[in-house]
């Protein structure tokens, strides 16, 4: 609130003066536009669809079937999914220049573009029996993000298609919905032939978000992120702020502002920023998930254990057992993985976890000085990570079996399950 109010008092001073006239930048067409229009404003085709779900939600899919130029070859195109993360929506795949941006990109290259948009979203907020201003609508976290929406448009896209397998491309919560469902689901992660995993989020206990180190949102019982965010969409009463900034960005001497702003939300890499279009992220980002999403993954950094909502008292009836569900997700020969790690992102293992060389060897616990605690063995491996920030990754048992690596991140499609440890687990 008081950084908003700072960039109020900041542009009033130079709205008047020519200076800053000349200095206010025209507002960027698209940043009134849908994921559709976006599309066909670049001069690329565009289809939308909507998926049901098992549990009665409508996902709105968009895609670019080819890239601007009709195709010479009227055969089937590779598939590509997209999927965005936590707060995103389709768009982010497609916000920038057409030679910037990677639906565009994948679609010039020769692939058919399918981008999703999670339940909750600004386009997928319609269900069978229920309104979004209902309280019910809401009561959905990543988990059923994973085992209904995945499984629903992923089929679809392979029936419209006639393909049995597509490539899948995750961002953040994107990849995390993809381990829970490719692993719950072994019949599905078999119709994806490759999993391309952008900054992959587990278990972001060790993030350096300013948001995760606020111990106020993080109290016992996690009360205080309702009564800050409410009961149905989580970016509400942000957006409210929030929908002032596109036309606020336009003032170059704003820029730095804006762009701290979405830094704060997401992680800090000015260079990879174009701040010529903070109207278009900012009139797209965030966008809307549940508070109980929201909630959810403070267990998760809580607890350091990625696993299902713990509903306290209630486990039992839901899990039959007295903790949630944890996920267990071993390596496994059923298609491909790729994992790509950042050095600057907030939210994931980009900034928690290095990639070990093999499961002889875990992350070290004490990241930044690379010392390994007696738990992890007696010798450390270290190693250099995009950017050449440094990674740590200790001994951690003699006798396991490797796993093979790649320069981008491991192979092998994680396969297991997202079950309980059993009847002792405590609850968080």
């Amino acid at each position: 609130m008081w950084l908003f109010i700072a960039i109020l008092f900041f542009v009033q001073a130079p709205t008047n003066s020519e200076d800053a006239t000349k200095q206010k930048m025209a507002l960027n067409p698209e940043s009134l536009m849908n994921v559709s229009q976006i599309i066909c404003h670049r001069g690329y085709p565009s289809e939308e669809y909507d998926v049901l779900t098992r549990d009665g939600y409508y996902i709105h899919l968009n895609r670019i079937p080819h890239g601007r130029e009709k195709p010479k070859n009227r055969g089937p195109r590779p598939v590509v999914f997209l999927q965005h993360g936590i707060l995103g929506e389709g768009s982010h795949w497609v916000e920038n220049l057409a030679n910037n941006s990677l639906g565009f990109i994948l679609a010039d290259s020769g692939y058919d573009v399918w981008l999703g948009n999670s339940r909750g979203t600004s386009w997928s907020r319609r269900h069978q029996h229920l309104s979004a201003d209902q309280v019910e609508f809401w009561d959905f976290s990543f988990h059923e993000m994973a085992m209904y929406d995945l499984p629903a448009t992923i089929d679809f896209v392979l029936q419209k298609t006639g393909q049995k397998q597509l490539h899948y491309v995750g961002y953040s919560q994107g990849c995390s919905t993809a381990f829970i469902a490719f692993s719950s689901m072994p019949e599905l992660a078999q119709k994806v032939k490759m999993f391309f995993a952008l900054a992959p989020v587990v278990a972001p206990k060790h993030s350096r978000s300013p948001f995760i180190k606020m111990h106020l949102l993080l109290d016992n019982k996690l009360k205080m992120i309702p009564m800050l965010l409410g009961r149905t969409d989580a970016s509400l009463r942000v957006r409210k702020l929030w929908r002032f900034l596109p036309e606020l960005c336009r003032h170059m001497l704003l820029h730095k502002s804006c762009a701290n702003l979405l830094f704060l939300l997401s992680g800090y890499n000015e260079k990879n920023l174009n701040m010529t279009r903070l109207d278009v992220y900012t009139s797209h980002y965030p966008d809307g998930t549940s508070v109980k999403n929201i909630i959810h993954w403070a267990q998760v950094i809580k607890s350091g254990e990625f696993k299902a909502f713990d509903y306290g008292s209630e486990n039992q009836a839901r899990y039959h057992q007295v903790g949630a569900a944890v996920a267990v997700l071993p390596a496994r020969d059923a298609g491909g993985l790729s994992g790509v790690q950042g050095q600057n992102g907030w939210q994931g293992l980009t900034t928690e976890t290095p990639l070990c060389p093999s499961r002889t060897h875990r992350p070290c616990t004490t990241w930044r000085r690379c010392r390994c605690p007696p738990r992890c063995g007696r010798e450390g491996r270290t190693g250099q990570l995009t950017g050449g920030t440094s990674s740590c990754c200790c001994l951690a048992s003699p006798t396991s079996s490797p796993t093979p690596t790649s320069p981008t991140g491991t192979t092998g499609t994680l396969s297991g399950a997202w079950t309980p440890l059993g009847a002792s687990t405590a609850a968080s």
